[in-house]
C-alpha cells in the first residue's frame, strides 16, 4: 500500500514549488490534493505512447501520441488526480 506523506517532516514535501495560477500562486501539493479530493483518488496514470503500438485509425493523424494520449485521459479523466506524461 502506498501512503503520500504531505507534512513539512517528511524530506520529499516539496516547499517553495509554486504553479502560476491566474494572477495567484498554488503550491503544487495544494493543487494535487486538491484533485486527489475532487476525484477520491490517489492514482497517478504514465502517459508513454509506443508509436509502434497506436492503432493505425490515430497514425493518420497529424499528431498520433497526442490523440491516443488524448483519448486515455479522456476516457480515465474521473478515476486519477494526476498524469505522468513521458516521451522517451
Amino acid at each position: 500500500m502506498f501512503i503520500l506523506n504531505l507534512k513539512e517532516n517528511n524530506p520529499w514535501f516539496l516547499k517553495n514549488k509554486t504553479m502560476k495560477k491566474g494572477s495567484d500562486y498554488m503550491k503544487f501539493t495544494d493543487k494535487l490534493e486538491h484533485a486527489w479530493k475532487k476525484q477520491n483518488s490517489l492514482l497517478c496514470v504514465g502517459l508513454d505512447a509506443d508509436k509502434d503500438k497506436i492503432p493505425g485509425h490515430l497514425n493518420r493523424l497529424e499528431y498520433p501520441v497526442y490523440e491516443f494520449n488524448k483519448g486515455v485521459i479522456d476516457a480515465i479523466k474521473d478515476l486519477v488526480c494526476a498524469y505522468k506524461p513521458q516521451i522517451a
